[in-house]
């Protein structure tokens, strides 16, 4: 579709945004949408003035009003006591948007009402809404019973009715259909990332030592204790430095517990939250990353992982698979055996062997983010 010498305009509701980064994948799948289709998209962004799981206002924003972002996006924080519908509808009185994109099934604010209010003023096939992963099996057995009553009542009710499903793989398609029934519409188009390869070759790697890294939020779903529980059976000298901000105290409660019963041979480490900053420094001297997660639509912590030169030991629940075959990680099933035996694996590689997987993830980082197709396939997403 040519855009005849003006951008497409698309009005982006989102319950957290830069600089707020707990959140996790939303947030850097919406940042690099935005940097990467800016010459054909103009985005415009209504979110929430906090970070996800805190009381405390975001720094260096200004709520309530209209601002711009250091890469000059429109961005509204919206307060607790303002309505995000209700900025948008004075918005649409002097300005016409060509698309509504929404990134949450189950949010309120960000979702929901302004689906209820909004989605009439575009027609069919004209609103957006990126699941975000929600309805993956792993994501929705966590407080199964609500949302199994909310998705009865919205499919009643058509909430989700006439709009595009932004998916990031075929397998959240089907996740898309089996919820919502095979007329839903779908488009395919896998996440974006907003980072650069940093080519930290050549770590010390002795026979028999390896040093883990898991960097995510301490939550059921991204399940730490599981990667805990996997070194009980570990051979050699294995350390796990553990970074994100504890969404769930009591799982984390449960975490550091089997931290504290693991054998002398294995050193546990919980770092608390960090900084994108920081990513270069804490990867530099870690072997590989461990992340059985439930379930990820995308994992931008692989990515980044890899981008590092970092292999990765991961579920078989997100869309990067088959990685062993460029030795640029391995896939397991959701059980202790698998990841022990991975993580073993991973201890055994002498320091010639490791520099191969070293390469690997390097390799495979490169070849995604300089992927020209991808770019042009998010954009069809908006076209």
């Amino acid at each position: 579709m040519a855009l005849s010498g003006n951008r497409l305009q698309v009005l982006v509701f989102i319950d957290w945004y830069l600089p707020a980064i707990k959140a996790g994948g939303p947030v850097r799948s919406l940042e690099a949408i935005v940097s990467r289709l800016s010459t054909e998209v103009e985005f415009t962004i209504i979110t929430g003035d906090k970070d996800a799981g805190t009381s405390e206002r975001l720094s260096g924003i200004e709520i309530d009003k209209w601002a711009n972002a250091p890469d000059g996006t429109r961005i509204y924080y919206c307060s607790a006591a303002s309505d995000p519908v209700i900025v948008a509808q004075e918005l649409m009185q002097t300005r016409k948007f060509d698309r509504l994109y929404c990134n949450s099934v189950f949010s309120y604010r960000f979702a929901i009402r302004p689906l209820l209010k909004l989605k009439r003023f575009f027609p069919e096939s004209k609103t957006i809404l990126a699941p975000r992963g929600m309805l993956g099996a792993g994501a929705l057995q966590i407080k199964s019973a609500q949302k199994k009553l909310f998705l009865s009542l919205a499919k009643l009710s058509g909430l989700y009715s006439n709009i595009v499903w932004h998916v990031s793989s075929e397998q959240e398609a089907m996740e898309v259909r089996s919820v919502f029934g095979t007329k839903a519409k779908t488009i395919v188009a896998p996440n974006l990332a907003a980072i650069t390869c940093n080519d930290i070759l050549g770590r010390s790697k002795a026979d028999g030592q390896l040093r883990l890294i898991f960097i995510s939020r301490i939550s059921p779903k991204k399940n730490l204790l599981l990667a805990i529980q996997s070194l009980q059976q570990i051979r050699g000298e294995v350390s796990l430095d553990i970074y994100g901000p504890e969404e769930d105290t009591a799982y984390a409660a449960q975490c550091k517990s089997a931290a504290a019963s693991l054998l002398s041979n294995v050193t546990v480490r919980f770092n608390g939250e960090y900084n994108r900053e920081q990513l270069k420094e804490i990867f530099a001297d870690k072997h590989f990353m461990l992340f059985p997660t439930l379930h990820e639509n995308f994992g931008h912590v692989i990515i980044e992982s890899l981008a590092y030169a970092c292999p990765v030991i991961v579920s078989k629940f997100t869309p990067w698979l088959n990685l062993a075959a460029t030795k640029s990680g391995m896939n397991c099933d959701l059980n202790e055996s698998e990841f022990s035996a991975a993580v073993n694996r991973a201890v055994g590689l002498t320091q010639s062997e490791y520099a191969e997987w070293e390469k690997g993830a390097l390799h495979t980082a490169t070849r995604f983010l300089t992927d020209d197709n991808a770019r042009s396939v998010m954009l069809s997403v908006f076209q």
